[in-house]
């Protein structure tokens, strides 16, 4: 029997709001970020790669050593032409990071493309390699998502993280196809009651009637807007758009599952100025 679609009658269900979120201050998760950031661009040869989390561990930083290269054959070949410029020269590179909480050691394999161009580090122009990273392996954590997120919508981030460097355009069309199934989680149907098909927009729009999470819903949306510029065929998103809409994807899972719980805690110690939880005594029992 297929399941049944939810109907307005349906209550939309309710998100558990306790406190369990993992222990990722956002100082680590701001760090990340920058990472990321700075590996989706061309790495110059001599200059230090960044250092992003550990995606086992998520308490030490990967150190990556100097890239190895492969120069192809039709850079080869190339060789051999009189108007031969450095300019030419193009291959693929792998570079072995490790990470370096002693507890861990976790290896990461960076692969991609170099090619090399005039550098403006040095007063007279010269020539440098750089480095385009395509893929990592295993791929790095986009989020720290609180323990309660669902599954399915953690391994739609998942899908995301893999592709971050080698496709922004299709790692941003899985982070918005996070929030179509944490909607689908909550109980806002894909479908209406005639069977036509509901868009993200009008389901985000259902939930937040129902919630009055607004902004959540906006954070959502701003996903959902940059996983449409991804499903294109020509797809000019950057790891820099992806990133941002991780970010807000963070934020607003943030303030669905965490916030709440914190803000309970805060009212708690508020309404005790500070004081500690009564404890009732213990009541001993009469002997006969």
């Amino acid at each position: 029997m297929p399941p049944r679609r939810a109907t307005p009658q349906q209550p939309t269900r309710r998100i558990e709001t306790r406190p369990t979120a993992r222990s990722v201050d956002s100082v680590r998760v701001s760090s990340q970020y920058r990472a990321l950031r700075q590996l989706g661009k061309p790495i110059e040869d001599g200059v230090a790669w960044p250092r992003p989390m550990c995606p086992f561990c998520w308490e030490g930083h990967v150190a990556f050593s100097e890239p190895s290269t492969d120069e192809d054959s039709a850079s080869k070949r190339a060789r051999a032409n009189e108007y031969w410029e450095p300019e030419w020269i193009s291959g693929r590179f792998i570079s072995a990071g490790r990470c370096d909480n002693p507890e861990c050691e976790q290896t990461v394999k960076s692969f991609g493309v170099y090619s090399v161009g005039e550098t403006t580090r040095h007063e007279i122009p010269q020539y440098s390699a750089f480095y385009r990273v395509e893929y990592l392996s295993p791929a790095l954590k986009l989020l720290a998502l609180p323990e309660d997120v669902p599954g399915d919508v953690d391994d739609a981030i998942e899908r995301a993280e893999r592709v971050l460097f080698l496709d922004p355009g299709l790692a941003a069309t899985a982070l918005r196809a996070s929030v179509e199934r944490f909607l689908t989680h909550v109980g806002i149907p894909s479908e209406r009651d005639n069977g036509g098909f509901m868009t993200l927009d009008a389901r985000l729009k259902e939930w937040k009637r129902q919630t009055g999470h607004d902004r959540a819903a906006a954070l959502f949306l701003a996903v959902k807007w940059i996983g449409n510029r991804g499903t294109h065929e020509v797809s000019d998103l950057s790891v820099d758009d992806v990133i941002d809409g991780a970010e807000f994807i963070g934020e607003a899972f943030h303030a669905l599952f965490t916030s709440p719980g914190l803000d309970a805690r805060a009212q708690s110690v508020n309404e005790r100025k500070g004081h500690p939880h009564k404890v009732l005594p213990h009541r001993r029992t009469r002997s006969r």
